[in-house]
């Protein structure tokens, strides 16, 4: 069964959400549903990742970096400009390392990197070019379901 990473902003949770829930219908192994974290530091009264206490904004941190590491594909929900997310980038990022380091030992490179975005523009061009393979659509829902169509 094939493994996929959805990083996206929390601020767009919703979005995520949604994703999440198709992958599984597809048949596909989330490898870890991080929507779930938020959910639940939310319900603690937790408004952002910042109001986690560090042990709490670590543990989750650390399961999102498995979550990467364990994935065969990294789908990454490029966020709007209203709704940055530092994480999903760094979480990008990581994953952009790893396919790196795994394509130099003669493989393609895993996790395969799928992006999609509502618009192109400085901020995320770059990291559209090292995709294996970029998704823009007039809105993010367009993009979103061509991907998932791809997968």
């Amino acid at each position: 069964m094939t493994s996929i990473y959805v990083a996206g902003a929390s601020k767009e949770i919703e979005r995520a959400k949604h994703v999440i829930a198709c992958c599984r219908e597809m048949g596909l192994e989330v490898t870890l549903d991080w929507t779930e974290a938020i959910e639940r530091e939310r319900a603690k009264g937790y408004a952002t990742d910042a109001d986690c206490p560090p042990d709490v904004r670590r543990a989750n941190a650390l399961d999102d970096i498995n979550g990467v590491a364990n994935a065969d594909v990294f789908l990454m929900l490029v966020p709007a400009k209203t709704s940055p997310s530092l994480g999903a980038w760094v979480e990008l990022g990581f994953a952009i390392a790893l396919n790196a380091a795994t394509r130099d030992l003669g493989n393609p490179g895993f996790p395969r990197i799928i992006v999609s975005s509502s618009a192109v523009d400085a901020h995320n061009s770059i990291f559209l070019e090292l995709a294996d393979r970029s998704f823009v659509g007039a809105y993010a829902e367009t993009a979103d379901k061509a991907a998932l169509e791809y997968l």
